[in-house]
Order: structure tokens, then C-alpha cells, then sequence
């Protein structure tokens, strides 16, 4: 996940977003049958990845990032 990140993975709205996300960054996984939820929280910023899992393969298809620290949008 965090190198599909680091190269871009397409938003629902069209847009591609890269995100490089630290070793040392909080990892909170949901999984609801073949759907991941992923989040990665490092200092203000939250990163949440939606993905599919498709076999053995992890596949990207929604990237948001948050600063959890104000109301200000990243």
C-alpha cells in the first residue's frame, strides 16, 4: 500500500494523489470482506486509502489526506 501511495493512485474524483508516508507512521487497518480501509496518521496529517483486495494483490483506488490539527484542508 504505501508503495502504491508513494506512486499515485487515482481519486474518485478524478484527480491523482501521491502521498510519501513515514516508517514511523500510526497504521490503522478496517477490513469488510474484499474492502481495506487504511489509515496512516503522522503528527497532523491522516492519510486514508480505500483499497480491494484482488487475490493476493492490494489495489488503490481512493486516497484522501486530512491535517487532523485545524479545520484547514490539505
Amino acid at each position: 500500500m504505501r508503495e502504491q501511495l508513494r506512486s499515485g493512485v487515482k481519486t474518485l474524483g478524478g484527480a491523482v494523489v501521491a502521498v510519501a508516508v513515514g516508517s514511523s507512521a500510526f497504521t490503522y487497518i478496517k477490513k469488510y470482506d474484499n474492502e481495506l480501509v487504511v489509515k496512516y496518521v503522522d503528527g497532523c496529517v491522516a492519510v486514508t486509502a480505500s483499497a480491494r483486495l484482488v487475490g493476493e494483490e492490494v489495489k488503490a483506488y481512493n486516497v484522501d489526506v486530512h491535517n487532523i490539527c485545524s479545520r484547514v484542508e490539505l
